[in-house]
This record gives structure tokens, sequence and C-alpha cells, in this order.
């Protein structure tokens, strides 16, 4: 009998001792499934907007517009980008006053259900070197970040353009699953692409860094610069890895 009740307890021991370890790597498996799924609808989602045909489709561009909506961009999509050019030009005009703390980051910059947009996410990132591609949600809040990459607020919007940071954050891993974990491998003059509803902005790291959060002058714009910032937790949890690109020289405008 007491033979019986210790291999009973044994078995239960190695049974929960086992889940334990493995409890990470399934639980990871899951997020990056699911985090695939979402991106995929994404990329299906962008590529349905961008063909669909709205009421407006006749809407013109200003001659002030035209050297800089991308030229096979569908306009019915003009109202939102002419709103994203706006505040972005606002940022930069107010030296995004805005940006007081980390927690600034949160709240989105936009509604895109105001737009007749259903989906939550502005576009997708890619960073092949590492294998990432992670849709991009307005606004660093709890939520988002659980669902891929966000975009800091009080940062640019991802529509690329003189005078423009666009920052980035991503999760160093999240209940295993992967996300920026693998960022800090990233080498100067690695690509990164940004993909939204007017097509594909390509950039180019310049140089990575270490920064504590509250160090909020490493992600304000550089003036005449059009960039692109990846921002995520180090090992340690106290800092942040700072990823730093500047957009290809041929299309900048």
């Amino acid at each position: 009998m007491i033979r019986r009740i210790f291999i009973c307890l044994f078995v239960i021991l190695f049974v929960a001792g086992l889940a334990t370890f493995l409890y990470p790597q399934i639980s990871g498996i899951v997020v990056d499934k699911q985090t695939v799924n979402r991106t995929e609808a994404v990329i299906q989602w962008l590529q349905e907007a961008r063909n669909e045909h709205v009421d407006g489709d006749d809407v013109s561009l200003t001659e002030s517009e035209e050297p800089y909506y991308p030229i096979e961009a569908p306009q019915h999509h003009l109202t939102l980008w002419r709103e994203a050019r706006r505040y972005n030009a606002t940022l930069w005009a107010n030296k995004q006053s805005g940006l007081q703390d980390p927690w600034s980051y949160e709240e989105p910059s936009f509604t895109l259900g105001t737009y007749g947009l259903e989906n939550e996410a502005f576009g997708i990132i890619r960073i092949p070197t590492i294998d990432v591609e992670l849709p991009i949600y307005l606004g660093a809040s709890y939520e988002h970040l659980t669902y891929g990459a966000t975009h800091m607020s009080h940062t640019s919007l991802p529509i690329g353009g003189v005078n423009t940071n666009c920052v980035i954050a991503g999760h160093r891993g999240w209940k295993g699953g992967t996300f920026f974990r693998h960022l800090e491998n990233v080498q100067v003059g690695d690509p990164v692409e940004i993909e939204n509803l007017w097509g594909t902005l390509h950039y180019s790291v310049i140089e990575t860094e270490i920064i504590y959060p509250s160090e909020i002058d490493k992600l304000l714009i550089r003036d005449g610069e059009d960039r692109l910032t990846l921002f995520t937790c180090t090992k340690n949890g106290k800092q942040r890895l700072v990823v730093y690109c500047i957009r290809n020289s041929d299309e900048v405008v």
C-alpha cells in the first residue's frame, strides 16, 4: 500500500515537473501561431483594402500633394493619408510636446474605424534577417503588445516622409512567443520594411543602442530625416534596446 502511494506521488510529481518544464515551449508555439494568423489576416486585409472600390474614388490630389502621394495607391484612402501627414507635420512643428514620459505611448493616435477601416492594424513590419513579420497596431497598449508590434503614440505614423521618426515597439518575447526577442541580432545595414495601405517603405539599420525608458530624447524626430526606430526590452528588463533605421535615399520625399 505504501509502495503504491509512493509510486503515485512520484508519477504526479514527475508529470507536474514535466508540465512546468514544457509549458513555456508549448505556450510559445501557441502564441507564435496566433501571431502568424493575425499577420496573415492583416496582409490579406491590406490587399483587399487597396483593391476595393468605394464612394469617393474620384477624389483628386492637390498640386502640393501630387509629389508625395504614391502613384499606385488607391485614392479612396486619401483622407486617411492626409490626416496621417497632418498628424506627422504637427508632431514636428510642436516638437512632440505630448511625449512627456513612457506612458505617453499607449493611447492610439487614430481610430481607424473613423475612416471606414474595421481592422485595428495600420500595416506590417518585416525584418528579414531575424525572420520577423508582425502586424503594427496604433498605440503601445498592453493588449496591442500581445498581438504584435505597436506604433508608439506621439511619434510619427508609419507612412514615411521628411522630418518623421516612427517608433515601433514589441515585446522581447511574451508567454514564450517570439515577437522582438531576436532584435539584438540585427546588424548595421540590415533591411527593415513597413507595408501600409499605400505601399512598402524600405529602411536600413544604421545603429543600435541600449537606453533607459526615461531617455525620451532618443526617440525624437531628427531634422530632415525619414527614420524608423525599433524598441524593445533588454534581458534585465530595466533598459531598452533601440535600433535606429534610415529610409533608403531613393524613396525619401
